[in-house]
């Protein structure tokens, strides 16, 4: 007897996505056998400016025309032995190549792949002479400098960079900055990761890859952060020793986290809104919504195409797109519908929509949802009362302290 798995075991969609979301390393895109993005993780959105539901043609938009082709005749006659070099002709990587590999998916379907960024050609050390003479020509910079041995050892650095950090030459040299860093045991041994790679990217006659961020403490207990690109140079007499110019970027570091903590205010400020709030991109999907809007709409679709169409007239969505009117920098749309609510009722709203590019480029609509049955029901009222004035068989008028008699109606 076969024993089938229970579903409580197997991932959900939302699981499965958000681990999808978590390979950064690389761009990663699938499709179904009509050809359309199913999937899209941060990086293929990022690069590529796709997002899901888009046709393949609309996704690969970023790219120049020979690409295009190149892939959409490998998407035809399943040409899946060889990556294909994808030329970027938008987005933030214009002007880069990067190789793409197909693969078949069950169903018709496909998964593309490709680095999220290009490889970096290895890059040799830096000879001897040429070592000298860039020291001695950057020693009076206003940027920091530092020398170290293969073992880490801090053995020179320059006047700008004692200024930064506010110690002496005595408390710097002959000593590993581990010492006298602050570092708590995560960061420590990070440090001591990326100095493993470099050591063995000096064996392989390599320079170390990427930006390294330096957390150093001043003699005031202030943070200060560098970065630097580290770079094998040669001694005079051929040993190996690691270059660094540093820049100071701890304003940039405190700018990041000043937006990101506001990032997370707005993200609060959202959820927790009384206010109905919606965001969609241009191919209908809802990125996201509040617990408002879902109190006023009754049920929040995940698509906009084939939602309900008093839902689309609210959210200006004509058949397969936003409303021409919805354009970045124009004024927001208004609009008025009336909804009918799962459990019979039918309820007026009224939407503010405003048109917006993400910070890939995106562009997103934001709807703002109100609940217009209050105000429907107080017109209403004051229309009875004027028409119950009208016929009464008195005199009926109305005093107020600041302008007097307002109105007077004669009896009958």
């Amino acid at each position: 007897m076969s024993l089938l798995p229970r579903s409580a075991t197997l991932p959900s969609n939302a699981q499965l996505s958000a681990l999808l979301d978590g390979v950064d390393a690389e761009l990663l895109l699938l499709l179904d056998a009509r050809l359309r993005v199913s999937y899209r993780n941060p990086q293929a959105q990022r690069l590529l400016g796709c997002e899901a539901g888009q046709p393949v043609e609309q996704a690969l938009a970023w790219l120049d025309e020979a690409s295009r082709a190149a892939l959409l005749r490998a998407l035809a006659q399943s040409l899946t032995a060889e990556p294909i070099t994808l030329a970027l002709a938008d987005g933030p990587l214009q002007g880069r190549r990067l190789p793409l590999w197909l693969q078949r998916g069950a169903g018709g379907g496909w998964a593309l792949r490709a680095p999220a960024t290009p490889p970096v050609p290895p890059q040799p050390l830096l000879a001897a002479g040429a070592t000298s003479e860039l020291v001695r020509l950057l020693w009076d910079s206003s940027q920091p400098l530092t020398v170290q041995d293969r073992q880490f050892v801090m053995l020179a650095a320059n006047r700008a960079f004692f200024d930064a950090v506010g110690r002496s030459p005595e408390q710097v040299l002959g000593r590993d900055p581990l010492d006298y860093l602050a570092l708590d045991a995560d960061a420590r041994a990070a440090t001591l990761r990326q100095r493993s790679d470099w050591l063995a990217a000096l064996e392989a006659g390599h320079q170390p890859d990427g930006l390294v961020d330096r957390q150093l403490v001043d003699q005031q207990g202030r943070l200060r952060i560098f970065r630097s690109a580290p770079r094998w140079v040669s001694a005079d007499d051929g040993s190996p020793l690691m270059l660094a110019i540093l820049q100071d970027v701890t304003l940039e570091h405190q700018a990041r986290d000043a937006a990101a903590q506001s990032g997370r205010e707005l993200d609060q400020w959202f959820d927790l809104s009384p206010i109905g709030m919606l965001v969609y991109d241009r191919s209908g999907q809802v990125v996201r919504s509040n617990s408002a809007f879902a109190a006023l709409v009754g049920r929040v679709p995940g698509q906009l195409q084939g939602a309900p169409a008093d839902l689309c007239q609210l959210l200006a969505w004509e058949g397969d797109q936003p409303a021409p009117g919805l354009q970045p920098g124009q004024p927001p749309l208004e609009l008025l519908a009336t909804l009918a609510l799962p459990d019979g009722r039918r309820q007026r709203l009224r939407a503010r929509l405003r048109a917006l590019r993400s910070a890939h480029g995106v562009q997103q609509v934001m709807a703002v949802v109100e609940d217009r049955s209050l105000e429907d029901e107080h017109d209403l009222a004051q229309l009875e009362i004027g028409a119950l004035m009208d016929t009464a068989s008195v005199g009926v008028a109305t005093y107020e302290a600041s302008r007097g008699w307002l109105q007077a109606r004669p009896g009958r």
